[in-house]
């Protein structure tokens, strides 16, 4: 069954508490929420959660059940060591080996909470190293993780994107098959914006747990609804002719309290939403 949801993280100038609140009030039931960042601008601090998870989970429980909300997604990106962002691909085997050892201690906040899913990131070529080498240092971290994630109750999930390891559909498939139990969250606007055709992309469906969605065009992978070019209808075509169960979660970031709607988050949110809602019926 699709399902459409909405990225809490992109109603710029919210905390977590207002931004829950504000999805639930337009209408959205299913949320993302991100934990990419440390400090007071960071919905879940990473180093917060991950030095007392159980009690970061209550907090966002407590929260989502408030607003009656289903926690879908936890937007991750890089894992936090010592305060810098650190890739799965790094050539250090003792920061890999940290940046695992924070992962499971997020990995039990996010089960904690009752997130579905974490959403890492796949690591990036390196300085000093070759790619087959980067490539080699993100498997193994990966394999790791979905590891962690499954003793936690949660899947692991990764975003193929342009600068990454895997950057074109053909190396994601082989991320999927060298990192077995490994899903992504596909994000059509990455492919789109690189003037990739996104029919190249659908291959991606067989691993897809999860999905972003914003429209885009190859001039801009930000486009808000009435200039994107990305043909969400056959997207859905395809994921119901496979019968996919998952959340559309609905990423097009903005102020919202932008006067222009052409760049209103809430406006160019809801306007995608009610288009997904009904080619999935």
């Amino acid at each position: 069954m699709i399902r459409v949801g909405c990225c809490s993280f992109c109603l710029g100038g919210l905390d977590l508490d207002e931004s829950l609140r504000l999805c639930r009030s337009i209408g959205f039931k299913h949320v993302d929420v991100s934990a990419a960042d440390i400090g007071p601008k960071a919905q879940v601090d990473q180093q917060e959660a991950a030095a007392d998870p159980d009690k970061q989970a209550q907090r966002v429980r407590e929260l989502a059940e408030k607003y009656e909300l289903e926690l879908e997604e936890i937007f991750l990106c890089p894992v936090f060591v010592e305060g810098k962002r650190v890739e799965v691909s790094n050539p250090d085997p003792a920061v890999r080996k940290a940046l695992l050892e924070n992962f499971r201690k997020i990995c039990a906040f996010t089960g904690g909470a009752g997130f579905k899913s974490i959403m890492a990131v796949p690591g990036t070529p390196q300085d000093g190293i070759s790619d087959e080498e980067a490539w080699a240092n993100a498997v193994e971290t990966l394999r790791e993780m979905v590891n962690i994630t499954a003793d936690n109750g949660i899947r692991l999930s990764t975003e193929p994107h342009a600068g990454s390891l895997i950057h074109q559909p053909p190396a994601a498939m082989r991320m999927a098959e060298e990192v077995p139990g490994l899903t992504y969250t596909v994000d059509y606007a990455h492919w789109v914006a690189k003037g990739m055709k996104q029919e190249d992309a659908y291959c991606l469906h067989e691993h897809a747990s999860h999905m972003h969605a914003r429209q885009a065009n190859p001039e801009n992978g930000h486009a808000h609804v009435d200039v994107g070019a990305i043909d969400f209808k056959a997207i859905i075509d395809d994921l119901r002719k496979r019968d996919w169960d998952g959340v559309i979660a609905m990423e097009f970031f903005g102020g919202v309290n932008h006067k222009d709607w052409k760049e209103h988050a809430v406006i160019q949110n809801v306007a995608l939403a009610q288009q997904l809602e009904a080619m999935a019926r």
